[in-house]
């Protein structure tokens, strides 16, 4: 047994510190705290989850000083990072600090593993956490532009790619050409909020995987509709997902029971032991999903992108709640409809647009700025079996 293991619980943020430091002086190396989240921040998007205050952070997580985004630019050195780290996220009850994953090998030896060959801009244990609410604030927007710095080095592994960019032709892919890049210029790009609006089964499932490891977007909300199951089972396969990938802590809201004119999904769960685990679904937000649609992009107006990968149900009952909600989005993404007159459902008609017309009829006319991947596209990008090894 190590240290630390993966589902080791600490009822205190100080217990994390105590514990992380006997790791330090037992295998000499230096951890440094890599990003983190304050429970102060994760109360204001989870009004309603009681959180114990002396864990004090919803998130952390630890890396070797060797590791982490800024290890090329202090190094000035081709050796891989050190993809040593260890993750904690407070525990659904929120009450503990839960070890979730630990990266275990380090790429050096411990001599190497100094404070003083890293520079002063790394502390080897983590500062202590925020006194109050606004120091809190301050520390979560410290945390969101950390963890959207890019730098030019980091985005290209090889001197080779370093050196593309795409020019603005019309022959597409084949218009990329030589520029120079300054290696040194970094540029801060704000995370993309978004809305998922799903009927979870085994391609939604990937979506939500896919947004939850893209490191640039955030994800507001999760909202759930009549569709490849009934809603009820929509809400327990997303939940399983979240549990399968330790985020729980992204609130999930129930939508549609039915289409806009009563129609209802005939279809089963999937099969298979991972679909049939049971669930908490006391996690589930009180708030209708399309109300919360209207709330989370009346909050960030111009700012909220919507993925609709469900029938549209939900969006369109918070059009017909909120005349305004359609034009204050960002972007709207839907995956529906064909356009070689190909279907999935009958020989002609797509899934989702086929289970409700109606609310597709008032979705594509009410709301602005719409991009629609039909099924044919769906068709012709598939994940190959390897992504999933």
């Amino acid at each position: 047994m190590s240290i630390i293991n993966v589902d080791d619980e600490f009822s205190s943020y100080e217990e994390v510190e105590e514990r992380i430091q006997q790791l330090q002086d037992t295998e000499k190396f230096k951890l440094w705290k890599r990003d983190s989240r304050t429970i102060a921040a994760a109360i204001k998007r989870m009004p309603k989850r009681v959180f114990n205050p002396e864990v004090k952070y919803n998130e952390l997580l630890y890396c070797c000083v060797y590791g982490g985004r800024e290890t090329k630019d202090e190094l000035r050195s081709m050796r891989q990072r050190c993809p040593y780290q260890i993750k904690f996220r407070c525990t659904q009850d929120g009450q503990r600090l839960r070890v979730v994953s630990i990266t275990p090998n380090h790429n050096h030896g411990p001599a190497e593993a100094t404070e003083a060959d890293v520079g002063e801009s790394k502390t080897a244990v983590s500062p202590s956490p925020p006194a109050s609410d606004a120091d809190a604030d301050e520390e979560e927007e410290a945390f969101t532009s950390n963890s959207s710095d890019v730098n030019i080095e980091d985005m290209m592994d090889s001197p080779d790619t370093n050196n593309l960019a795409m020019s603005n032709t019309s022959d597409g892919l084949s218009g990329l050409q030589p520029v120079k890049l300054v290696s040194n210029m970094s540029f801060k790009q704000p995370k993309l909020k978004v809305i998922l609006d799903v009927d979870t089964g085994i391609d939604d499932s990937h979506a939500i995987m896919l947004a939850l490891a893209h490191h640039n977007v955030e994800i507001l909300a999760i909202t759930c509709a009549n569709g490849n199951v009934n809603v009820d089972l929509v809400v327990e396969n997303t939940l399983r997902v979240l549990h399968a990938c330790g985020r729980e802590d992204i609130p999930i809201y129930r939508g549609a029971e039915c289409s806009l004119l009563g129609n209802t999904s005939q279809f089963e769960n999937f099969s298979g032991e991972a679909w049939n685990t049971p669930v908490d679904t006391s996690v589930v937000q009180k708030e209708h999903a399309a109300n919360a649609i209207i709330r989370i992009i009346s909050n960030y107006p111009g700012e909220v992108t919507v993925v609709a990968l469900a029938p549209l149900t939900n969006l369109a009952l918070a059009m017909r709640l909120d005349s305004t909600v359609g034009r204050k989005i960002k972007d709207l993404y839907i995956m529906g409809g064909n356009i070689e007159g190909r279907g999935r459902i009958s020989p002609c008609a797509e899934f989702n647009f086929y289970n409700d017309p109606e609310a597709a009829q008032v979705v594509l006319k009410e709301f602005i700025n719409i991009t629609i991947l039909p099924y044919e596209v769906c068709r012709k990008f598939l994940l190959p079996w390897d992504f999933f090894d």
